[in-house]
């Protein structure tokens, strides 16, 4: 069984891209661009289907990389009659279900020839009632973890949410040496942390040995399977940070950080 942007041997070879766009099309500006999805629409409404994942869309040389949840897609693209069509081999490496299915599900979508809307600061993709908005990286907001300090305002553990709104609220600090300060609402630690694309990394992580109980209990138990997860993903979308490991997420917001 084949799926996605994989071609099946078995079957009808796709359509090949026409060899050359027209120049009205050539005008949809996104060579030498590089594009990070900030929001996916249904019928207007945000949708859930690839939550955690901030897909990159890549266009050089009349080829383009994108990726998504844990996979890769690199081929030729064509922007033809206001529609971007694709021609790629998919690479995937070893993910959960769900992380397949999203990856299935957004690379469907590539295949279905999209309607492009190319702008100065990014570029939309449409197809029937899905879209999905794009920003050209150079207009993104810098690193998130270079010297920011992250207030925890939601928690969930599989489909249970966990309350935040505690007396002394979870917290993350980064700095720009690569270290990390965690507070889980009860005790603190710290360790090291680095980033590879939209993979968080923390290790060493120590701290004071404390007791929680509780709303604190619960609240600890959802963040430490987050920093501790062997895949921990982020998203930053406007003022949240998003991270997710191991079924559990946490969404932070920017706090001050005390001098």
């Amino acid at each position: 069984m084949c799926a996605g942007i994989v071609a099946c041997s078995s079957g009808p070879e796709p359509e090949p891209p026409p060899s050359e766009p027209s120049e009205a099309e050539s005008t949809l500006d996104v060579e030498d661009r590089v594009f990070l999805s900030i929001r996916i629409l249904e019928d207007g409404t945000p949708s859930p289907m690839m939550e955690g994942v901030q897909l990159r869309l890549e266009f050089e040389d009349s080829e383009f990389t994108t990726a998504g949840a844990c996979s890769v897609v690199v081929g030729r693209y064509l922007i033809e009659d206001g529609n971007l069509r694709v021609r790629a081999d998919q690479s995937r490496v070893p993910c959960s279900w769900h992380e397949a299915a999203q990856d299935d599900w957004y690379f469907d979508f590539l295949e279905s020839k999209p309607r492009i809307e190319a702008r100065p600061g990014g570029l939309t993709l449409i197809q029937g009632a899905t879209r999905i908005d794009f920003r050209d990286q150079r207009a993104m907001p810098s690193n998130p973890f270079v010297r920011s300090s992250w207030q925890v305002v939601a928690a969930r553990h599989g489909e249970q949410d966990v309350r935040t709104d505690l007396e002394k609220r979870a917290a993350l600090s980064f700095d720009d040496e690569g270290r990390v300060e965690v507070f889980n609402g009860c005790t603190p630690s710290h360790g090291d942390y680095s980033v590879q694309g939209q993979r968080l990394s923390l290790s060493r992580v120590r701290g004071a040995d404390g007791r929680c109980e509780g709303d604190e209990a619960r609240l600890d138990a959802v963040v430490r399977a987050v920093i501790f997860a062997d895949d921990l993903r982020w998203r930053h979308t406007g003022d949240r940070l998003t991270l997710v490991g191991e079924g559990s997420t946490l969404v932070l917001t920017e706090r001050a950080r005390e001098q």
